[in-house]
């Protein structure tokens, strides 16, 4: 992995896009799966969910999210309301690995694709390199590529 270095500031390491280079096996197992699996995604994703889904718009969310606000607005009487937005930057980036396969389980995944997911999350190493000297290998526990 590097860091490409991007046309604004280079002021903390946030600002800097890193780049991965997986090897081709990888890359087809990847796409391969995801030929197979994308015909489902519509049955295996909630219909209110709005990302990762072709057809669907973040911008769906936005207008319910402003609907709500508008039917808090209009309640009356004592008690407060109360509206609350979280912040999920990079949530999907660290995942417990068990967890998915659990999840992949619940969903009634084959047994050979299931492994073959597995198999492609945690095999990944990444190789620090400093001054084009390789230092150190990191193995992630819960990164997803």
């Amino acid at each position: 992995m590097t860091l490409l270095f991007p046309s604004s500031p280079r002021v903390t390491i946030k600002h800097f896009r890193p780049i991965a280079l997986c090897n081709s096996v990888y890359k087809f197992l990847s796409e391969v799966l995801v030929n197979r699996i994308r015909p489902l995604i519509r049955d295996l994703i909630s219909p209110h969910q709005a990302s990762f889904i072709p057809a669907r718009k973040g911008s769906d969310d936005v207008i319910i999210v402003q609907e709500l606000i508008h039917k808090l607005n209009s309640f009356k009487g004592k008690n407060g309301t109360c509206a609350i937005k979280l912040d999920l930057e990079k949530a999907c980036d660290k995942v417990e690995w068990n967890f998915i396969h659990y999840i992949l389980l619940f969903l009634d995944f084959p047994s050979k694709i299931l492994n073959i997911i597995m198999a492609c999350m945690t095999s990944a190493g990444i190789a620090v390199i400093h001054n084009g000297t390789t230092i150190d290998w990191i193995y992630p526990t819960r990164d997803i590529r």
